[in-house]
């Protein structure tokens, strides 16, 4: 059995004191030999419904916009922002994945636990079918492309 955790709004340096409190209570599972949680989500157009293996404590949806690439870094000044969702009475949310007016949009949802076991979904982009034709803009050293995806690697060959 798998479970995904992803952490918003966070540095590689800063991600370790969250790895600590997640890794404590996946070992207290582990120990007490409880399952994890499962969080599945199931997309259809524009709605995604969100099924919980076991009722979570809290439900939060996590949403991050940006207007020139599909590229949702912490590294890149991109900021997720929570919304605390109604706890699901029968352990599933149907959410609406809204396209956003410019540029792309990311949205996931975080499932805590009464254990304090958090999981998430997977990140769901809106639109799922545009992609760049060219690398994204590097914002700073730490938010770099690297080559070899066919992004931009013409630009350089036409610049030589």
């Amino acid at each position: 059995m798998k479970s995904l955790r992803i952490v918003p709004n966070t540095s590689h340096y800063s991600i370790k004191q969250i790895t600590e409190e997640s890794l404590v209570t996946f070992i207290n599972r582990f120990q007490d030999k409880k399952t994890l949680p499962q969080v599945l989500g199931i997309i259809q157009h524009n709605l995604l419904t969100v099924y919980f293996s076991e009722e979570p404590i809290k439900v939060v949806r996590w949403t991050a916009t940006n207007p020139n690439a599909r590229d949702f870094r912490y590294a890149c000044g991109i900021r997720y922002h929570p919304l605390t969702i109604d706890i699901p009475a029968n352990n599933r949310v149907n959410i609406t994945l809204n396209e956003p007016v410019t540029g792309l949009g990311a949205t996931y949802i975080e499932a805590t636990f009464d254990d304090g076991y958090v999981a998430t979904t997977q990140v769901y982009i809106t639109p799922d079918d545009k992609y760049a034709q060219t690398a994204p803009p590097s914002v700073n050293t730490a938010c770099q492309t690297l080559p070899g995806r066919g992004l931009g690697e013409n630009d350089i060959a036409d610049g030589a």
